[in-house]
């Protein structure tokens, strides 16, 4: 199993100073402020926590990963709510319209 550098903790992939739990969901969001004004350009649309989950979701799919697996990994109860992650991603929508125009050709 992958063990981040610094802690042995194999429970928490981000674990609290005493080790008894999960970082709390404030500094992560804080870290992850800061970390988007130190590298993102200033007038672009501003990602979120939300985004990196959306983009981590969006690359799973996009290497072929079961909707079971990444509905686990992303922790929903509930299937429906991972088919949210299933949009058409540029690699797939061009796949798609090479798939298409194959077929259609001579009709």
């Amino acid at each position: 199993m992958w063990q981040a550098e610094g802690h042995r903790d194999r429970t928490w992939l981000f674990p609290n100073r005493r080790r008894s739990g999960p970082v709390h969901v404030n500094i992560l969001g804080r870290s992850f402020a800061a970390a988007v004004k130190a590298v993102h350009p200033p007038g672009a649309r501003r990602p979120t926590p939300h985004t990196l989950r959306h983009s981590y979701a969006t690359r799973l799919f996009e290497q072929n990963v079961d909707i079971r697996a990444v509905q686990i990994l992303l922790g929903h109860a509930s299937i429906g709510t991972t088919t949210l992650y299933t949009h058409l991603t540029a690699p797939a929508q061009a796949a798609l319209r090479t798939l298409l125009d194959g077929l259609m050709d001579g009709l």
